[in-house]
């Protein structure tokens, strides 16, 4: 029923009336069209009309009275509409416009954003199903990294604490792999602090890892190992057993200076078109928290459909000490779930399955002190049926 909709009540009989003599209350108004111009009282308060009706065995009389229902703007469904339409699109296997997208991005009422979580929730479920996957990661290589990622606990440009030390040997592979197999753990992931892999000796003993992995048949073998800078390695990879390589996009290419200096937007674009050439799956996402607009957002949505992502994480910056970013506020829990469904309408049936990662960037950063961080409640998350799931964490001294 819409504030102030007005009109006639008719004295004729009126359906549902319990009993001769008895009044009924009716509001009116249920069927008044949307752009009606509001009644007001004298206090401009919005009005809706009320019929009262007596009947009796002879007559029916009818009376309206003016009630204030204490609200200061008009109810619309034109938002919702909006919404309706573009969500069924998408399941029919449509897609939305990069204009479109924008508007998704800056919706703000709690009543949208969560009819928006809705439509969400149905294109994951078309599109993807309810199967849940279980990703897990070693962190191979930590610290000292060349890289001024300014998120990251493990470069060597802050002081965050964050210990270092060399390629691991093949026993905590193994040990991980088990582990992983024992929990039902689809894949296992070799991540090292880093710039990039190239050809020589650290090659040939990254892809001992990955063959001994892919021998022993317990998990996939995945890899986040920075930049490539020729198409040979790639092929090398690929050759190990790799099957799929994790490189994110960080954030739009304006806002990515923001982020780094040590390397650009494009040669993290140059390294997934070396992989994706070589056959390798690409697991590309990026952080919001930084300090980025919803207008990066967007256009980091469109680039990884762009790119055709098969796995799309989404990571919430987890602010850590002795970065730039230390003091960056924490995102609202409507704000990151709203990004993820919108992420949901841009890329529907381009990629395998998204994930939520929480407090994690898949850049070795999270300060979880003793114990893995719980930072947003999982009924929040529940809200957007989440599927893909994040087995291991990376502490603050790179430690699993």
């Amino acid at each position: 029923v819409r504030a102030g909709a007005r009109h006639p009540v008719s004295p004729g009989p009126s359906p549902g009336l319990a009993e001769p003599g008895r009044p009924r209350l009716t509001v009116a108004g249920l069927g008044a069209r949307r752009n009606e111009p509001v009644s007001t009282n004298k206090a401009g308060d919005p009005l809706l009309s009320v019929a009262f009706h007596q009947g009796t065995s002879l007559a029916r009389r009818a009376w309206t009275v003016k009630l204030s229902t204490m609200i200061d703007r008009t109810l619309d469904a034109t938002n919702h509409d909006r919404l309706t339409q573009l969500g069924q699109r998408v399941l029919d296997g449509g897609q939305v416009t990069r204009a479109e997208a924008g508007w998704l991005f800056e919706l703000e009422s709690s009543a949208d954003i969560l009819d928006l979580l809705a439509w969400a929730n149905r294109i994951r479920e078309r599109f993807k199903g309810n199967k849940i996957h279980l990703c897990s990661i070693v962190n191979a290589k930590a610290g000292s990294c060349s890289e001024n990622c300014s998120f990251c606990a493990q470069s060597a440009h802050y002081q965050t604490g964050s210990p270092k030390y060399g390629f691991v040997d093949p026993e905590p592979v193994a040990e991980a792999a088990n582990e992983a197999n024992k929990n039902s753990v689809t894949a296992v992931g070799l991540v090292a602090a880093w710039k990039g892999l190239n050809e020589g000796p650290m090659l040939d003993e990254v892809c001992a890892r990955i063959s001994e992995m892919k021998a022993g048949g317990k998990t996939r073998p995945d890899a986040s190992l920075g930049l490539i800078k020729s198409q040979n390695v790639a092929n090398r990879l690929k050759e190990a057993g790799l099957e799929c390589y994790g490189h994110n996009l960080e954030s739009s290419r304006r806002f990515f200076p923001q982020t780094c200096t040590t390397h650009t937007f494009d040669e993290r674009l140059e390294t997934i078109g070396y992989l994706k050439k070589a056959g390798i799956k690409i697991c590309s996402g990026g952080i919001i928290g930084m300090g980025e607009t919803r207008e990066d957002r967007c256009d980091l949505a469109f680039s990884l459909k762009e790119i055709g992502a098969n796995v799309v994480p989404i990571n919430i910056l987890n602010p850590i000490p002795g970065t730039p970013f230390a003091n960056n506020e924490r995102l609202p829990v409507m704000e990151i779930l709203k990004t993820i469904a919108c992420f949901r309408f841009v890329t529907a049936e381009t990629v395998e399955h998204h994930s939520l990662r929480h407090a994690f960037c898949v850049e070795h950063v999270e300060r979880v002190g003793p114990r893995v961080a719980r930072v947003y409640d999982q009924r929040e998350v529940e809200l957007l049926g989440e599927r893909d799931l994040l087995g291991e964490h990376l502490s603050l001294d790179g430690s699993i």
